[in-house]
């Protein structure tokens, strides 16, 4: 093993890694965050769809509780890779990016509020499927933006080359919902 150190925004972060020493340190610190980025991914099973609070004792609903919480993640995590994917990369590197990604542990959230909704949908046909999925599409995906894009992109986002954009100034932002008397 080898320690590594990595001087990141004026302090240095380092590493314990069993990699050779012809990976950089530069490369080890992306290594690790890329690894985290997977390790957050797994936390979506579980501060979103519970796969660590199921409390059933028959082992068939327990395994089905289970296998509906994986399927419920991959989908999130699928949503949000195809949408990333959908975005035009940076025309160059360091370009700021000035549309919303979507984050998947707000989609997550998201679809765990729409759950029955979007079991409802599940139910119709025709038109009447055609517009309330359209709805539910709308909703999660104002519902998934990135509540950090501007000032903190995601790691992969910044492998991708998209920079940090300029926090905006207080007061901006979404606005919230009023509610009708």
């Amino acid at each position: 093993a080898r320690l590594v150190g990595v001087r990141h925004e004026g302090t240095y972060r380092y590493y314990l890694t069993n990699l050779g020493d012809e990976v950089t340190p530069e490369q080890v610190a992306t290594l690790y965050r890329v690894r985290w980025e997977i390790e957050l991914e797994n936390k979506v099973n579980k501060s979103n769809f519970n796969i660590d609070g199921i409390r059933a004792r028959n082992a068939h609903v327990v395994r089905a509780l289970v296998h509906a919480s994986i399927a419920a993640s991959i989908i999130a995590c699928v949503l949000t890779h195809t949408h990333r994917l959908a975005q035009k990369p940076p025309p160059r590197r360091g370009t700021v990016r000035t549309t919303p990604p979507i984050h998947v542990h707000s989609l997550a959230r998201a679809m765990v509020v729409a759950a029955d909704k979007i079991a409802g949908a599940m139910e119709l046909v025709g038109d009447a499927a055609a517009g309330t999925w359209d709805s539910i599409a709308e909703h999660l995906l104002w519902r998934a933006v990135d509540p950090n894009w501007r000032h903190r992109p995601s790691v992969m986002d910044q492998l991708r080359g998209w920079a940090v954009h300029p926090a905006p100034s207080r007061g901006g932002g979404r606005k919230p919902a009023r509610i009708a008397k």
